[in-house]
């Protein structure tokens, strides 16, 4: 050589999401990533059919994180992938697939166990994250074989007075 050259080390590793995760569409999700030698930006993707096709979200500086606004695609196929701006051949893609989901819903109440009186009033309470406007409240009184509707209210209200209906039953559920 007539003049000097520099051979470096180039590593992405991603952290998170790195397989496994459930995240929830319109929440936000941090992705982090260490990184090795003069890694200035970094193009960040994602694929929801475990990486036949890849969706970019942004290209940023390296600083070993991005607050990812979760999609509104539900899949249980994802990954993410991070990838040197300056040589495409140094990225690293999650470890394992993981999963979106549009929105996630969760009864608290009525829930198992409680006693309730015909013709009283009664909450059905719920938490709901996610895209979700709004949900059908239906019951059962014979353990789930038969399904009655109650109503559809918006889901961001998380609760409904639901006037308890005759007959009487001990196999009663919510959904």
């Amino acid at each position: 050589s007539n003049n000097v050259f520099t051979i470096e080390t180039r590593i992405l590793d991603l952290q998170s999401p790195n397989g496994s995760e459930e995240l929830i569409s319109d929440t936000t999700h941090e992705i982090s990533w260490q990184s090795q030698g003069n890694i200035e930006n970094v193009i960040l993707e994602y694929s929801i059919n475990n990486g036949s096709d890849w969706i970019t979200i942004d290209t940023v500086q390296n600083i070993g994180s991005y607050p990812w606004l979760v999609p509104r695609q539900s899949s249980n196929q994802c990954l993410v992938r991070i990838t040197d701006v300056a040589y495409s051949f140094v990225n690293d893609v999650s470890d394992n697939m993981f999963d979106i989901n549009i929105c996630v819903l969760t009864l608290q109440d009525p829930n198992g166990g409680e006693k309730l009186v015909i013709g009283n009033t009664h909450h059905i309470l719920w938490d709901s994250q996610g895209f979700v406007e709004n949900i059908w409240i239906e019951y059962s009184l014979n353990n789930g074989t038969d399904w009655y509707d109650v109503n559809t209210v918006p889901a961001d209200t998380n609760s409904y007075s639901w006037l308890v209906p005759d007959p009487p039953s001990i196999d009663c559920l919510i959904r």
